[in-house]
């Protein structure tokens, strides 16, 4: 959510969260500029994520195109 507060200028976010018994999946979605993926990433935001999600033992997957948004699933 810092992330997108700070970096997105989106209007609109999304999150979803569905947990059962032995899983939380989590889902961001905003129709902010999205990320150019080619671009050299100076923070921490998305490694610091992937790095989290990864000491539970989970899958963390970024969707985003330049200037139409990212969508995360953890």
């Amino acid at each position: 959510m810092t992330n997108i507060c700070k970096y997105a200028q989106a209007t609109e976010v999304k999150i979803q969260v569905v947990a059962t018994n032995h899983t939380v999946n989590l889902l961001v979605e905003d129709n902010g500029k999205g990320v150019a993926v080619n671009e050299k990433r100076t923070g921490f935001g998305i490694t610091g994520m992937q790095e989290r999600v990864a000491a539970l033992e989970g899958y963390f997957h970024l969707e985003t195109e330049h200037g139409y948004g990212c969508k995360q699933k953890c």
